[in-house]
């Protein structure tokens, strides 16, 4: 919606990363059913099982929000890195200014 709509980019932008997120979340909570609750109902049928969300660890929950900032992290360095647009076209170059 945000792509083909007249928004300012500044407000497309925000819609971007808010769509970023819902994915995110989306994501999230898709493995949190399948594979929590998969391991909550026993295939025995003699009861539940108990589930403790663990803070640190391999399978914590720090490192569940960790995994879940680092694209953002990526995607950061690599802007700083290698900026997608073209700041260029805005201040010419010095053998462009001489030539004009």
């Amino acid at each position: 919606m945000t792509r083909f709509s007249q928004l300012p980019d500044e407000l497309k932008r925000v819609g971007y990363v808010i769509a970023a997120l819902l994915i995110q979340v989306g994501i999230f909570s898709t493995r949190w059913n399948v594979v929590i609750g998969g391991q909550l109902f026993s295939k025995s049928r003699r009861g539940l099982t108990v589930y403790k969300v663990q803070l640190g660890g391999l399978e914590g929950l720090f490192t569940g929000i960790g995994l879940l900032i680092l694209p953002f992290l990526i995607l950061y360095v690599l802007v700083k890195v290698r900026p997608p647009w073209d700041d260029a076209r805005t201040s010419p170059l010095p053998e462009e200014a001489e030539a004009a």
